[in-house]
């Protein structure tokens, strides 16, 4: 388990690196990254980088109501972002998650949560 105070609640109009495989406040055992932002009406953020060979990144808006490309989302909405998209925007105030993860990175399935079954004998 890992505790952080990050001293501010949130993050404004600047995103906010929460966890990842290193350099985050809370460091994941895969490739994985979560970000998050408090946009302020009218402000269009860039998305961060993801040091990723092939990154599959989900924005979901917590809180408000965001725009990204043509797509509009509401508070509860999430979309899978094409790698051409660049910027969100905010349409009101709103509180942004973005996660993102390697599609090219390894994976291991031989542990206890990857379909292990007990054999009888």
């Amino acid at each position: 388990m890992q505790f952080h105070d990050f001293g501010e609640a949130e993050s404004r109009d600047t995103w906010r690196l929460l966890a990842a495989p290193e350099g985050a406040p809370f460091e994941v055992r895969s490739q994985a990254w979560v970000h998050d932002t408090h946009l302020t009406a009218g402000t269009t953020l860039a998305l961060p980088n993801i040091p990723a060979h092939a990154p599959v990144r989900l924005l979901y808006v917590f809180s408000g109501e965001a725009r990204i490309g043509g797509l509009p989302l509401q508070t509860g909405e999430g979309a899978f972002l094409a790698d051409d998209e660049t910027s969100v925007e905010a349409r009101s105030d709103t509180d942004l998650v973005l996660i993102a993860t390697d599609s090219s990175a390894s994976v291991f399935k031989g542990g206890m949560f990857s379909g292990n079954v007990l054999v009888h004998a």
